[in-house]
């Protein structure tokens, strides 16, 4: 070090290589702490340094004549610390913690978990991004000095997957500069606190970012069930109509379709759709009844091919989901010039997931129009609101592929049912 460094490296935040992703990591707190702690035992810190031959740091401290008893308290309080931390990983509230220093991922954790929050630690941007997608986390509460990849890195990494409004991330930084704290918004932030951390500012701003994510997902929820609610006037007086049309030649097949319109309409209207997630099984019975009613009216129009491996039923996707995707391929696949539309539904294991993929060989879309589907700005809220819902859910939307005049194809996967004891034991 030079001779203006060895001045100031007992300031606080003073580091030799203050690079944002150095490899020695750490605030440039620790020889601040050092040589406060001698100097509260009333000794004096020394450097001597030379650039390119090394560094050497000693302290004195005066001689204690005194000589007292050393006394061990134990906590009888450890078990209801223990219960707090049980209590924390039973939290619906996930939190991400990444920090490369052990001791601040202590202290931080500590500080959420009392709290009741779940808190899984990592120590580095790159152990983060392996857990991602390993649960459904409800903030990401990330320092910015880190080696080898930085927090504003891991920022812009998880902003290409989930928006600010999906997965909040706050960055705990030594930096308060206003260029720092810029570059980190600019990264996909939503807020930032500085360190060392307050734990009543850490605790206020991660609960006023959470809160911001609920009500957004329940706003989302609600958005659905009202979209399913509305049911299109064409399909209703087309329903109608077919019901009247059979009363006079099928009694038996309208009373059928009367059941399963009824049972269309009981599924669109009912509680469970403003749940998180519901079975496969039971998402099926509305896609059924949907998929009855329309071949009432388009006839021998409309083929369906189903695909279902019984053992994906116990899987869950977010209510509506697949019953918007598969009426928006009857919707937007027939055509006039079209004789015949096959809808084929595909529910698969594949890998460790639940495949599920709608295909139709129907118009098709440019690849443009597609994006305009799935973009926040799209008026036809069907596949944009089962996109959000999606990535909530497992962390990946949809995926969709069209080619005009060929026919359409989504995807999307969620996790594979867990299996009861009963079962693994077999």
């Amino acid at each position: 070090m030079d001779e203006e460094l060895q001045k100031r490296i007992f300031q606080p935040y003073e580091q030799a290589d203050s690079s944002i992703t150095s490899s020695r990591g750490g605030l440039g707190l620790g020889l601040s702490i050092c040589a406060q702690l001698v100097e509260l035992h009333g000794g004096e810190i020394f450097v001597t340094s030379s650039p390119g031959v090394g560094s050497s740091f000693s302290f004195s401290l005066p001689i204690s004549h005194e000589q007292g008893e050393r006394q061990i308290i134990f906590n009888e309080g450890i078990p209801d610390i223990v219960q707090e931390h049980q209590d924390a990983l039973e939290s619906d509230v996930h939190v991400l913690l990444v920090d490369d220093d052990p001791v601040n991922l202590k202290v931080v954790s500590s500080i959420l978990e009392k709290e009741g929050y779940s808190v899984k630690a990592c120590l580095g941007a790159e152990e983060a991004l392996q857990q991602l997608y390993s649960e459904k986390w409800s903030i990401v509460v990330s320092d910015v000095m880190m080696p080898k990849m930085s927090g504003y890195e891991l920022t812009s990494r998880i902003r290409e997957v989930f928006s600010m409004l999906e997965l909040p991330v706050l960055l705990l930084t030594a930096r308060s500069r206003v260029e720092d704290i810029q570059a980190g918004f600019q990264a996909g932030a939503n807020d930032y606190v500085k360190k060392p951390v307050e734990q009543a500012e850490l605790l206020a701003r991660v609960s006023s970012l959470i809160q911001l994510k609920t009500s957004l997902y329940k706003q989302t929820q609600t958005e659905a069930a009202l979209l399913q609610a509305q049911i299109q006037p064409h399909f209703l007086f087309n329903t109608l109509n077919a019901i009247i049309a059979l009363s006079e030649i099928d009694p038996d097949k309208m009373s059928t379709l009367l059941y399963e319109f009824g049972n269309y309409l009981q599924k669109s209207f009912d509680a469970g759709n403003l749940q998180d997630a519901i079975f496969i099984e039971n998402e099926l019975e509305l896609v059924k009844s949907y998929l009855f009613i329309e071949q009432q009216r388009f006839g021998s129009r409309l083929s369906v091919h189903w695909n279902v491996d019984s053992e994906c039923l116990h899987a869950k996707v977010p209510p509506l989901s697949i019953q918007t995707l598969v009426e928006n391929a009857v919707r937007h696949g027939m055509s006039e010039h079209q004789p015949v539309l096959t809808v084929s539904i595909s529910i698969v294991k594949k890998d460790d997931n639940v495949e599920v993929k709608i295909v139709d060989d129907g118009k098709g879309v440019h690849s443009h129009v597609l994006e305009k589907k799935l973009s926040n700005s799209n008026k036809g809220l069907g596949l944009t609101n089962t996109n959000k819902r999606l990535i909530h859910l497992s962390g990946k939307g949809l995926i969709i592929e069209s080619v005009p005049g060929c026919g359409t194809t989504v995807t999307f996967n969620v996790a594979v049912p867990y299996k009861s004891l009963e079962e693994v034991t077999k």
